[in-house]
């Protein structure tokens, strides 16, 4: 008899799985933030041309036996909102010559130039390398995996993050697991950002050293975006996306501290507005920079066996 599959049920009702940030700076970090800067008062970004247009790397996602998302986001050349054309292969080596799948996108200002792509027809149990090209420029190539499927793995590894606070330390336990062969995914159990001003909760050292934007908490979706893009650029950040698929799932943070259907410990409707407005911009947000399956109805529960 074939033995059942184990199944890994995603679900936002979930406990942490201990503090990401670890206390110290990690040696490679070059913290690219240092050298770009973001949304500023309605400004176009201003980032140095040699990341340019991919600024903010790559990732993959929700991997099936089958089908796999990746992502990435293009910063365009002016602030004009035109569209961006972007190209992206899937290939089963890492300079990606032996291509198997290949295609088209159109990056714009409806997902604040994000891109993910929902790439099926792959083999169960294989690795790939992928890669976008935009604007006269190829992205980072990233690592990705698909499930086992039918054909029942002896091990599993993977490794399980969450509460990843910018500014409470830097993101080695990120560089770590980029450092990692033998991971099949990367889980993050939620609180992948956090809303809070710069300079609130945290690090107080780290402060000044590792600011977020906006400097405001963030209440709409223009600066859930920009928080996001704040966090993509870190270095660490970056080569874990490369490297491993992520599953992830949000908790409170991504919207607002302790947050329930109709509100949030950390919002008031007097000050901050209607919290559905809050919650919609949130989840927009989530779903744009996030390598996460896209729903209809942005349901974030969702199944993904090995």
């Amino acid at each position: 008899m074939t033995p059942p599959k184990h199944s890994l049920i995603i679900s936002a009702l979930v406990l942490y799985a201990g503090i990401l940030s670890a206390q110290g700076p990690d040696p490679v970090q070059t913290r690219l933030y240092e050298n770009h800067r973001l949304f500023d008062r309605g400004n176009p970004v201003v980032f140095n041309p040699e990341w340019g247009p991919f600024f903010h790397g790559v990732a993959s996602g929700d991997p099936l036996e089958d089908r796999v998302v990746i992502w990435t986001r293009v910063t365009p050349e002016s602030s004009a909102g035109e569209p961006v054309e972007v190209s992206w292969k899937v290939a089963t080596d890492p300079l990606l010559q032996e291509v198997v799948l290949s295609g088209e996108a159109l990056a714009d200002t409806s997902k604040d130039y994000t891109v993910k792509v929902d790439v099926a027809g792959l083999s169960a149990g294989t690795t790939y390398y992928y890669g976008f090209y935009a604007l006269g420029k190829n992205s980072l190539t990233g690592k990705t995996k698909t499930t086992p499927g039918g054909n029942n793995p002896n091990h599993l590894k993977f490794g399980v993050v969450s509460c990843s606070n910018f500014q409470a330390g830097f993101f080695n336990a990120y560089g770590r697991l980029a450092e990692r062969k033998d991971l099949d995914a990367v889980i993050h159990l939620g609180d992948y950002i956090y809303e809070y001003p710069n300079g609130v909760y945290g690090n107080p050292d780290l402060f000044e050293e590792r600011p977020v934007e906006p400097e405001t908490e963030i209440l709409s979706l223009a600066e859930y975006r920009t928080r996001y893009s704040t966090y993509h650029l870190d270095t660490n950040l970056i080569r874990v996306h490369q490297q491993h698929p992520f599953i992830a799932v949000w908790d409170d943070h991504e919207a607002a501290n302790n947050s329930y259907a109709d509100g949030a410990q950390n919002h008031d409707t007097l000050t901050e507005g209607p919290w559905a407005d809050r919650k919609a911009a949130a989840k927009k947000a989530y779903f744009e920079w996030m390598p996460i399956r896209d729903d209809a109805e942005e349901q974030v529960y969702r199944t993904i066996q090995y």
